[in-house]
């Protein structure tokens, strides 16, 4: 494909922008990935696409992500992606915990920065990882229980609710 979203600036300037500045570009770069892998290896319709798009960008599987490449990575991007990790955000996630949404900010930091600074090989290197181990890195959707009082309980692998009489149980498939 041409490129023909324009970035002009040198590697010394994108070095000089915030990691969240990085994370925000990174956030949008993993996002139109993950968008256009499903659209090309799927027939879903669209709702259905937002769906499975969910479960690849949400902050748990990009935690993973992070963690399961984390060894390859070379000391300048070790670097990123510590100055993505300690980021003062002061946004709280509301599907994750403070841990699994720093590292994924540290991960979207990562893909920016690399996109930025136009280091595309490197990129596609990690993306296409990513996208070789599918399997690897889905966190499937959170289950909830409700009880009679109407307050709902997450359910975590393996754990059980009782209400009105039926024991609703999450149970964990294996990934082919």
């Amino acid at each position: 494909m041409e490129e023909w979203i324009n970035f002009n600036r040198p590697e010394e300037e994108v070095n000089l922008l915030s990691p969240l500045t990085w994370a925000y570009v990174g956030d949008c770069v993993y996002d139109l990935y993950i968008r256009t892998k499903l659209v090309n290896q799927t027939n879903l319709k669209p709702h259905k696409l937002h769906i499975e798009t969910i479960k690849y960008v949400k902050a748990r599987s990009q935690a993973k992500i992070l963690e399961t490449i984390q060894e390859q990575l070379t000391e300048e991007e070790k670097n990123i992606v510590r100055r993505g990790r300690n980021a003062e955000s002061h946004h709280l996630p509301k599907n994750s915990n403070v841990q699994e949404y720093k590292y994924a900010t540290a991960f979207e930091a990562l893909i920016g920065y690399l996109y930025l600074t136009k280091k595309s090989k490197r990129l596609k290197e990690i993306l296409n990882f990513v996208g070789d181990n599918w399997g690897r890195f889905l966190i499937a959707p959170f289950f909830v229980c409700k009880l009679a009082l109407g307050i709902f309980l997450p359910l975590a692998w393996g754990d059980a609710c009782n209400f009105k009489g039926i024991v609703i149980l999450k149970l964990r498939f294996a990934s082919s």
